[in-house]
This record gives C-alpha cells, structure tokens and sequence, in this order.
C-alpha cells in the first residue's frame, strides 16, 4: 500500500515539474494572417508584451489549426524555417 502512495505522489509531482508556467493558451483560429496582426491579438487578450522591429516582421504571417495550442507552439511552428526566432522572458516579453 506504501508503494502505491508513493508511486502516485511520483506521478503527480513529475506532472507539475513539466507544466510550463509559461504556456500561453490560444484558442484562435489562425489563417495566414499578419504577425503585426497577430501581435496585437496576443497581446490584447493576455499580459505579454513583444519586442520587436515591424519592419523585420512585415514578411512574416502567422498560420494556426490547432486549437487549442500555446504561443510557443504557433512561434516555433511559424518560426522555424526562417531567420527569426524568440526568447520568452519572465513569461510576459516575448523577444523577436
């Protein structure tokens, strides 16, 4: 019986451990839509702030079919494969 508690304490603190406090949720549909525009979303309906140059992002758009999925999800998925890449800072900047 010992064994089967302390497997389950296991379980659950290894499940806190790889939740990332930093996984915003997005649950927007997303068609290859300006990052600009995009920017502005995330930023109206969460507390995160980008940092950025507009005109190095003006070529980019932003893709999304899955939902629900994070912000790091759609900016690696958007991201890679370019010249472009983020930093995550505190949870709230995200740096371009």
């Amino acid at each position: 019986m010992r064994r089967i508690i302390v497997l389950i304490c296991v379980v659950f603190f290894t499940a806190a451990l790889r939740a990332d406090p930093c996984d915003i949720p997005i649950s927007q549909y997303f068609d290859s839509i300006p990052f600009l525009e995009f920017v502005q979303y995330v930023e109206k309906n969460h507390d995160v702030h980008f940092f950025l140059k507009p005109a190095w992002a003006a070529a980019l758009y932003i893709s999304n079919d899955k939902i629900p999925s994070t912000l790091q999800e759609i900016l690696q998925e958007n991201l890679s494969g370019t010249n472009f890449s983020y930093y995550i800072y505190n949870c709230k900047k995200i740096i371009i």
